[in-house]
């Protein structure tokens, strides 16, 4: 009889984890952590003038900073950015 492997619940995301993942995309969208990161801290005007990382707060600003961020980041392997 094949052993079935128990199913464990995935650990919530944590703010420290959804920053991390984030930081990764804005650094595949930027090139590098510097960028990225200076990309993050300033204000949107796509966010409203709010900085990406001023919208973590919600589930719906983390999408919106992903989504953007995943856009970029496939400009830029396409090229275009």
């Amino acid at each position: 009889m094949p052993r079935t492997l128990p199913i464990v619940p995935a650990p919530p995301d944590t703010d420290e984890a959804q920053e991390a993942a984030l930081l990764e995309l804005a650094v595949a969208a930027f090139g590098n952590r510097e960028r990225a990161l200076r990309w993050l801290r300033r204000p949107r005007r796509e966010f409203g003038g709010a900085a990406p990382l001023e919208m973590l707060d919600t589930p719906a600003g983390v999408r919106q900073v992903a989504a953007l961020l995943r856009g970029l980041a496939a400009a830029r392997d396409n090229g275009e950015g």
